[in-house]
Formats: C-alpha cells, structure tokens, sequence
C-alpha cells in the first residue's frame, strides 16, 4: 500500500510481521510494519511522515470484518522520504480474553487476514516547527498471518494456557520425567490446529502414560468397580482415580477414529474438555509425588 502526497507516492507499506507478548491481564499482540521511503513529489520540500498515534485492527474472511481493537506505535516515528530508506514500525494491542476466544472460533484452525487502518499527518521536514500539509491520511495495510505464525502468537502471548480453562500445565519438572505432558502439549497443538479427534487422542495417551508411570492400573480398574456399586465406602483417592477412569473412557472414542467419526463426530469443546482435565490431573499426580 502506498501513502501519497499531492498524488506522487512518498513511502509504502508492508506488512513484515506478528508477535505475541504478555501483558497482565489482556493478550498482547504486535504487528512489524516496513515503510519504504520514495523520492516524493518534484519540487515538494522533502516531506517528514509523522504517524499518529492509533491504528484500527480489523479481523476480515469470516463472512464480515470484526474490529479487534486500537493498536499504538510503540514509540513514535518520523523519517524522510528517499529512494531505499527502510522504517520499521510496531503497532501493540492488548487483547481481552473474551475477544481472543472470539478470534479462536472464527479462526477455526485455519489461518488469518488482519487489516490496519492507520492514521498518518504529514509536514515538511525542512521547516522549523514541522508544517503540516495534511493532518489526517488514512491507509490500510493487509496482515496476512499463517497458522504456523498464529500458533507462535498464542504461545508467546500466553493464550495457550489461560484459554483452556485457565488450567495450567504440569510443572517443567514433570515434563522433563515422563512423556504425558508432552501429549498434552501436542493435544494443545493440535487442537489449536484443528484436529480435534487427534487431539483427543493424545490426551488418552498422556493418561496412559501417567497410568504407567505411576503402576496403579490395578487400583484404577478396583476404583471404577466400585464406582458401579457402594460409592459410599469409596476412598479420597478411589474417587481420584475414578475421574481418570472417566476421562480414558471419554477419550476411547478417539482411538477407533474410523467408527466413531461416522457416528458421534468429536469438535472443539470436546478437544478442550479433555485438554483440560488431562491438565488438572497431570499438575495433581505431579504435586502428590
């Protein structure tokens, strides 16, 4: 996208990159974006681009565009026109929870278009103060953004943890010792990606590996016997073992994907439930050791 001045081009845009960053409360996300300096118009004072301080970021291919927020130049630029001169520049927006949820359903495992509608002013750059030619230029930059660069955003932003029912992963600890938590942190990928029965399956794996690790199958099948009958004369830590039960059973489905595609397909909302409960049980069996 160019930015012109009396009709002759004087920079353009690109967009370069996303990142994500954590902030306290809200998802940080920061878009990179590249101005090219040109000549400028002949016989024009070298001009001074001054950008003002907002960009409008939009969320557009799902059907109608959603205004995500207002993004702000981390610090502001002024630079000169001139054939091969290179500006970087980052605009940051906090995310709330509730709309990064929204942008995660409409996404739905596939990539992203962002739109910035930026706000530029304009003066000459030889004149002391700076003199405004045009207070006000509006210019769109698209943001194509892949789910590979997505994923990234999620992670560095910290979504990956809070938007599964803010259910923290297993200590590094843990995750050094066995490979459960590393099934779930492929579950999380995957249902990231879309994969929703994979997704399921590798919880079941990480249940079954903790299952393994900790030797106590044998209790786990006594728990869910009695489960059947007298709950009443159940232990503590039976009714534990009784919730793993429950959550291996749920997960089954995933693992005779061929049948149970046809019959009772799995979505989001089942990959994030068992997300969740994998997570819960791994970080309990992990401070109990």
């Amino acid at each position: 996208m160019m930015i012109t001045l009396s009709g002759h081009p004087i920079a353009e845009m690109k967009f370069s990159a996303v990142y994500g960053f954590h902030l306290t409360k809200d998802y940080g996300i920061e878009f990179s974006v590249d101005f090219l300096a040109t000549a400028g118009p002949p016989g024009v004072p070298m001009p001074t681009i001054i950008q003002a301080m907002q960009a409008i970021v939009w969320l557009e291919g799902s059907g109608e565009a959603m205004e995500v927020g207002t993004a702000l130049p981390e610090r502001p630029t002024l630079f000169e026109a001139g054939v091969g001169n290179t500006y970087p520049a980052l605009y940051r927006l906090g995310i709330p929870a509730a709309q990064m949820a929204r942008i995660e359903r409409l996404r739905d495992g596939r990539s992203l278009r962002f739109r910035l509608a930026l706000d530029f002013a304009i003066g000459h750059s030889a004149a002391r103060p700076v003199v405004l030619v045009d207070a006000r230029i509006g210019v769109n930059v698209v943001c194509h953004v892949s789910q590979s660069d997505w994923l990234d955003v999620l992670n560095e932003s910290g979504y990956r943890r809070a938007s599964l029912g803010e259910v923290n992963s297993p200590p590094p600890r843990a995750q050094d010792e066995d490979y459960a938590a590393r099934y779930l942190q492929r579950a999380r990928i995957l249902m990231l990606r879309g994969h929703f029965f994979e997704s399921v399956s590798a919880c079941r794996h990480a249940l079954l590996e903790l299952t393994n690790k900790l030797g106590d199958l044998s209790e786990l099948e006594g728990a869910l016997t009695l489960q059947r009958g007298d709950q009443s004369a159940m232990t503590p830590r039976q009714r534990e073992l009784a919730i793993r039960g429950a959550a291996l059973d749920y997960a089954a489905q995933a693992h005779h994907v061929l049948n149970e595609r046809a019959r009772d397909p799995l979505d989001r909302s089942s990959a994030i439930l068992m997300i969740d409960i994998t997570a819960a049980i791994l970080r309990h069996e992990s401070e109990a050791l």
